[in-house]
């Protein structure tokens, strides 16, 4: 049996929006607009009278789905990155104060950064920002490729090619 990664999905409120703040911010190529609809796609989607529209964004070998449901049940309480399932995604980047700025001039928010040394090489620099809608995504930006190496240590990804790239 064969598996591979396909792609990670996010519900959003606005399409365009969000296809707009990842494609801007992050660079991600989007794919065109589909619609999802009918009793067979409720009844797979879970979703009572599902009705949506998506776009798939490629980031290189990595997809990433946008949802938006007609029925959207979005409240204003920002999810917990501690509550079960999505936490977060995550994009390298080799520019983080470009890329915070970014955030903010497409609908999005900077909730927190840090720098942090890893395997006693200089500061990697990490930060917590918020979509249009709230989805958390993590940006890591590293300041060379000792730092990458030691960061990739650190999370037990010795011998599994993270980053497969590394942003610069």
């Amino acid at each position: 049996m064969s598996t591979q990664f396909s792609h990670l999905a996010i519900s959003v409120s606005d399409l365009e929006r969000s296809a707009d703040f990842y494609a801007e911010v992050f660079g991600c190529r989007a794919g065109s607009i589909y619609r999802g609809s009918g009793p067979e796609v409720s009844r797979l989607m879970e979703v009572k009278d599902a009705d949506f529209r998506g776009i798939f964004l490629s980031t290189g070998t990595t997809f990433l789905e946008l949802l938006e449901y007609g029925t959207n049940t979005a409240d204003d309480a920002i999810r917990e990155p501690d509550s079960l399932g999505y936490a977060h995604i995550s994009f390298l980047v080799d520019d983080l104060d470009e890329i915070l700025l970014e955030v903010v001039a497409h609908g999005g928010t900077v909730r927190e950064s840090i720098e942090i040394p890893f395997g006693h090489q200089a500061d990697t620099r990490m930060a917590f920002v918020g979509d249009p809608d709230g989805n958390r995504v993590e940006l890591v930006c590293h300041p060379n490729s000792a730092s990458t190496a030691a960061h990739s240590r650190f999370l037990g990804l010795d011998g599994l090619g993270w980053p497969s790239k590394v942003a610069r």
